[in-house]
Order: C-alpha cells, then structure tokens, then sequence
C-alpha cells in the first residue's frame, strides 16, 4: 500500500498489539477496520497520555450542517476509492480519512494521540463528580448523568 499523501510504500510497524502501516516520511498510520480502536483504547490507558484539558465556552470546528462527514478525502491505500473526512466523536476537532468500502482510517501524524487526550477522562473533572456524587469508578460516570440530569429540571434521562 502507499501513503494516501507522499504516495511512497508504507511500512509495517508494531504498535502496542498491533501490526499497522506507518508512511516513513509524513509519519501518517493506517489502520485496517477494527484496529484504531484497539489502538485507542490501550493509548488511552497509557500513562504517557495527559488528558485534554476542558476547553469550556471555546468555539468547535464541527460543521453544524453535516457534524459526521465533512467532504471527500484522500484515496484509500487499500481499495482506492476516495475517503471521507470526518470529524471524530463530531467535535472532537480531530478530523480523520475513513475509507466507506474498506472500513480502514487514516490518521495524520500526531492524530491518534490527540484523540487519545480527548478520551481520557481529567481527573478534576472525576474529582467534581465525586464530591457531588460520591465515589463511584470511572466507568461509573455515565450512570450519575441521569440523576444530574433530574437535578437539573430535566424529566428526560440522557441515553
């Protein structure tokens, strides 16, 4: 396969668990369907990854109109055809090359890090929750959002 940018081979690398395709020169990475999110979860796991400080009240890029797909992209290193850009999660300000036939995505250099830093959960953020909820696990946090959402005036639980 060739680097959807440089248009030079790509090279087969390790990454944590993974055998992905890296571009020499760009430092881009393919991920064939399913590997991105293996690769997510144990980058986000990693103690080298800082979370993404909160940036309250900042304007987002996200394209209101369409906050998934944003415009035709690159061509797929595996099939050719053209990819989409999307936004990932839709305001993550993250935008990636995500091939519809293949299921495969590229990520430009530095991509797949700031995604991991915008999953990972702050730790004042798990600490405001606990002073107002008390102790519940991290993966707990979704479970107190249906009680703040009532405490809120909200009737509507949040799915």
């Amino acid at each position: 396969m060739n680097c959807p940018i440089c248009s030079i081979p790509l090279r087969e690398i390790k990454a944590q668990d993974l055998v992905v395709d890296l571009c020499p020169k760009c430092r881009g990475i393919w991920f064939d369907r399913g590997e991105f999110a293996v690769f997510l979860r144990e980058l986000t796991e990693s103690e080298t990854i800082s979370p993404r400080t909160p940036q309250l009240f900042s304007p987002r890029k996200q394209n209101l109109s369409s906050p998934q797909m944003l415009e035709v992209g690159l061509s797929c290193p595996r099939c050719q055809n053209s990819m989409q850009k999307l936004n990932y999660a839709t305001d993550s300000d993250v935008f990636l090359d995500k091939c519809e036939q293949c299921g495969g995505l590229w990520t430009e250099r530095g991509e797949a890090s700031k995604i991991a830093r915008y999953l990972k959960l702050d730790p004042k953020i798990i600490e405001i929750f606990r002073q107002r909820f008390g102790p519940k696990p991290a993966l707990g946090l979704l479970d107190g959002l249906d009680e703040l959402a009532k405490n809120l005036g909200s009737d509507l639980p949040l799915e």
